[in-house]
């Protein structure tokens, strides 16, 4: 029986992989770079995306730290691994050194060869500002529209329990009833007394007049 052979260490794995990342310059058929020094990316040497924050970084560093530190890894390369993530985690967790190297790192990024990945980036992110603005109105639109419900379950149950199933034909000291209405809610006209307001009649006519003649000739004595 042949012996079983085992598989690739995950931790050797790791440091060639940041090694190779070290050593690929960031290139491509648009852009000339043969005069241009070879660009380390630190985001892809941590792995993270280009808005972490600062808390992600440090997790990110002690994580690989293990796995890659000379006295836990026996890869030849496992030092300059750990110089790798060391010097990322410096420049990106400090805000100025940070921000000096987004600048370098957009003008040697070629736009053309990174839109697709950057598209992908954002469709997977959900939690950007847009979205959870307008995740915000649906929120409040859902809870007015769930209320709105709630409202008129009770306005239905209000109209079925009237006593005596009184209806429109049975007023009630002389106000029509209107309990098992839906809408409108209130209506002032049902609640006008009988015969108010009164019409003019003739009598109030006939005072007024009196009225005007009485001040028409107390101006023309004055």
């Amino acid at each position: 029986m042949g012996k079983i052979r085992p598989g690739p260490d995950p931790k050797a794995a790791l440091v060639s992989e940041i090694c190779s990342l070290s050593r690929s310059p960031i290139s491509c058929i648009h852009i000339n770079r043969n005069s241009a020094p070879c660009f380390i990316d630190w985001y892809l040497i941590l792995g993270i995306q280009e808005d972490a924050e600062v808390k992600l970084i440090r997790k990110r560093y002690h994580k690989l730290a293990l796995k890659v530190h000379p006295d836990k890894n026996n890869h030849p390369k496992a030092d300059i691994a750990f110089k790798l993530i060391h010097e990322a985690y410096l420049c990106l967790s400090d805000e100025t050194k940070r921000r000096c190297f987004n600048i370098d790192r957009r003008k040697n990024n070629c736009l053309k060869c990174s839109r697709s990945v950057s598209h992908k980036t954002k469709e997977n992110r959900t939690d950007t500002k847009p979205n959870r603005f307008f995740q915000t109105l649906r929120d409040i639109s859902d809870k007015f529209r769930e209320e709105n419900k709630v409202i008129e379950r009770c306005l239905k149950t209000n109209t079925g329990i009237v006593p005596g199933n009184r209806t429109d034909e049975t007023p009630v000291f002389g106000i029509p009833n209107r309990l098992n209405k839906e809408s409108p809610v209130f209506n002032p006209s049902d609640y006008k007394f009988c015969g108010y307001p009164h019409v003019r009649n003739r009598v109030f006519d006939n005072n007024l007049s009196d009225w005007r003649m009485f001040m028409r000739s107390r101006s023309t004595c004055v």
